[in-house]
């Protein structure tokens, strides 16, 4: 019964790791790295256009959308099904809304909707090529995505007045380094003015918390090697030749206990130079976590007072569904880390 409690435990755990791994790639893969919540009443479509094109004449431009929200209701009028949505208004790369929101530039009057509303809608998950109206308007459904809520997505445009609200922004090749700088940059350069959120650390927290189970897993399987090493060692010495002679039997157990000696002593060399290599190529510190001079002692309080003010930010800032859907993904990839952790302290 042990032993298969034991192999349930070892199956979760497993589990619980993959999922955590699962959620965290796909929280990377959002690509939200920083978000600015915009003081004032907001951009309108024509000058978030504006500042786009400004941006993409820069030498390192950064890939950046404007969006706001709003709340509304959407119908079929075929069958007069109804539903209450967010509805997410968006100017620029679109893609960091969504891998295919670049769809809704190929088809005006288009929009985007999440799976649960199609359904409600049109009775299919899948629901590209529907019409459905909005606000007096029709639009058609260019794709359905995954969301934790009900929304819609749609380009802004001047109708709208001044509903770009928050700014998703992104360095071009997809890394994390100096952007929060550079999205402070991004503000005094065009001439705005908003509350920079960073999602940076605790995006690279989840992704190195991944690192616990398998380091506890290594750990243990290091105990045990070096623990059966010691106990055969202690139980297999090697006899007193001036007592006992030497038999072909018992030099056929010495050379045995010899062999297993060195297949347990290269195992625990392998197994370190695994650890050391996966810990070498998978944790991630951020560039601006690393003080430009270590004599800089004011470094890591400074440090330590800007994440305390981003996490309040993030906490009270009404944040949108690509922020929400991304502390929603590293809330569960921490959750299945700590959890796997914790289950293989006892395996």
């Amino acid at each position: 019964m042990k032993k298969i409690w034991k192999l349930m435990q070892i199956l979760l755990t497993a589990v619980l790791f993959a999922t955590a791994v699962r959620y965290s790639d796909s929280a990377n893969e959002t690509g939200v790295a920083v978000t600015v919540i915009l003081d004032g009443e907001g951009l309108t479509a024509e000058e978030a256009e504006t500042i786009c094109a400004d941006e993409a004449g820069q030498n390192e431009p950064l890939v950046i959308c404007f969006c706001g929200e709003q709340e509304t209701a959407v119908s079929c009028k075929e069958n007069g099904r109804t539903a209450s949505v967010t509805l997410v208004l968006a100017a620029g790369n679109l893609t960091l809304l969504s891998e295919t929101a670049a769809r809704l530039n190929w088809l005006e009057a288009s929009c985007m909707i999440d799976a649960d509303t199609a359904w409600t809608l049109f009775g299919s998950r899948q629901a590209s090529g529907q019409i459905l109206q909005m606000d007096g308007d029709s639009y058609t459904v260019c794709g359905t995505i995954e969301s934790e809520r009900n929304l819609v997505i749609r380009n802004a445009v001047l109708a709208d007045e001044k509903a770009l609200t928050s700014l998703l922004l992104k360095n071009p090749d997809g890394s994390d380094s100096n952007i929060v700088s550079r999205a402070e940059q991004f503000l005094t350069r065009h001439g705005l003015s908003g509350k920079v959120i960073s999602f940076v650390y605790l995006n690279v927290f989840a992704r190195d918390l991944q690192l616990l189970a398998p380091l506890i897993f290594f750990l243990k399987g290091l105990r045990k090697e070096w623990r059966l090493l010691s106990h055969r060692q202690g139980r297999d010495k090697e006899p007193d030749e001036s007592s006992h002679e030497m038999t072909g039997e018992t030099m056929g157990k010495i050379q045995q206990t010899s062999f297993i000696e060195v297949v347990l002593c290269t195992t625990s060399v392998a197994l370190l130079c695994l650890l050391v290599w996966m810990f070498r190529t998978t944790i991630e510190i951020p560039s601006d976590m690393i003080p430009t001079t270590w004599s800089d002692f004011s470094f890591w309080s400074s440090w330590w007072q800007s994440q305390k003010q981003n996490f309040f930010l993030i906490l009270g800032c009404a944040l949108g569904e690509m922020q929400i859907s991304l502390i929603w993904k590293i809330f569960i990839s921490v959750f299945c880390s700590m959890t796997a952790s914790f289950l293989a302290v006892f395996i």
